[in-house]
């Protein structure tokens, strides 16, 4: 119980993390523009229209000792590296699996945040000689705290959820480093 307790906010942190930060960075990159702007904001969001089970098997698939992912780093010199039966690769797998299927959601709430800041603030602060760091900083950060709060809270709750991605991708191993509760309370009761 204690192993999948500390397994469970470990992985709620990481991935509660990570999908804010990515998802924040996402919609700045879109918010900015550019020639490709919505087409790759179409393209990131599809990943959540693929059903959950196809997304652990495709992961699965592709983190293999001798799967996609291994094959592509060997070109580069690294050596075969087993993803999902080493303890130390197993929930950082999860957590990125995770973080690639739910942060492009969470990219277009921040988007939604971002657009709506008036524009006026931040001709003010070009015109007060503020660059784009302090601009960032001073500006998008708390008009968007409302946003970044509503994401955090939703993704860690998200989170806690989580069942099919260590079932089906790890089935909780090695050794336990991936059986969060809701795992531990499944095999349990059945």
């Amino acid at each position: 119980f204690k192993e999948s307790l500390v397994n469970t906010f470990v992985y709620i942190g990481g991935s509660t993390l990570l999908i804010t930060i990515v998802g924040l960075s996402l919609a700045l990159a879109v918010s900015v523009g550019g020639p490709a702007a919505r087409l790759s904001m179409m393209a990131m969001f599809l990943t959540n229209l693929v059903p959950i089970v196809a997304v652990c098997l495709i992961w699965r698939f592709l983190l293999h000792p001798y799967g996609l992912v291994t094959q592509v780093l060997s070109i580069f010199g690294a050596e075969r590296v087993n993803w999902l039966t080493d303890s130390r690769f197993a929930m950082p797998v999860i957590i990125l699996v995770t973080v690639w299927r739910f942060a492009p959601y969470f990219m277009i709430v921040f988007l939604a945040g971002i657009l709506a800041i008036p524009n006026d603030y931040y001709e003010a602060a070009r015109l007060d000689g503020a660059n784009a760091w302090r601009r960032f900083w001073a500006i998008t950060i708390p008009l968007l705290s409302p946003t970044i709060f509503f994401v955090v809270v939703v993704s860690a709750l998200m989170s806690a959820r989580i069942f099919l991605m260590p079932y089906i991708i790890t089935g909780g191993g090695p050794g336990n480093s991936t059986r969060v509760l809701s795992m531990l309370i499944y095999e349990t009761g059945f």
